[in-house]
């Protein structure tokens, strides 16, 4: 926009700005900052050494303003306190330019219980809409059974969101619909994950 000013006569700028100031503009948001992100885990360094306090994943102002806007705070407090037990974190990874984040709860057996308990979040680093696939426990007849929604919000606060109830996610199903709500598909029930389109453990 170098050239905004050549362009356009004086008073003509000055109410443009004007009317961009009192809409309550911010300097837009650059996802692609994200990228540095890559190789880590959520809370360590690519060798498992714990990130300084305050500088995790979960800390970086981009992120937490993304999943503030798609996720419950209930939700987001769990993903950032390990579901206040302990998860297991797989290394953030960058697929078709979406940051890719796999999280999920320990079970009472120090296990993964990633069909149980677990997000598989996507921001994409273009437009800066975040998705996340979580698998939850919810009543059933005799006991609890697991459950999992797409969860998704376009960038800004008025951004359009949504909700669908999808089968289990995994590290391929999830992925796919990543991928497909990138290509202007609707998620849901019917949408299936793609054999071998998987995120990386």
């Amino acid at each position: 926009m170098s050239g905004f000013g050549s362009l356009c006569k004086f008073a003509g700028f000055v109410a443009a700005v004007a009317a961009v100031a009192g809409s309550g503009f911010a300097e837009p948001v650059s996802y692609g900052t994200l990228q540095k992100w890559e190789g880590f885990y959520p809370t360590k360094y690519a060798n498992t050494l714990p990130l300084p306090t305050g500088q995790t994943f979960w800390d970086d102002p981009v992120i937490k303003a993304s999943l503030a806007a798609t996720l419950q705070p209930d939700q987001l407090k769990l993903l950032a306190t390990c579901w206040g037990t302990g998860c297991t974190e797989d290394r953030i990874q960058l697929y078709d330019n979406m940051i890719a984040v796999h999280v999920c709860k320990k079970d009472g057996h120090d296990f993964r219980a990633c069909q149980e308990w677990g997000a598989y979040i996507f921001l994409e680093m273009d437009s800066g809409r975040t998705s996340v696939c979580w698998n939850t426990m919810v009543a059933g007849d005799l006991e609890p059974v697991p459950a999992s929604v797409w969860i998704w919000r376009a960038p800004g606060k008025s951004g359009s969101a949504g909700t669908s109830a999808v089968d289990a996610c995994t590290s391929a199903s999830a992925f796919q619909h990543a991928v497909d709500q990138k290509n202007g598909k609707v998620i849901g029930l019917e949408t299936k994950g793609l054999p071998g389109a998987k995120l990386r453990p």
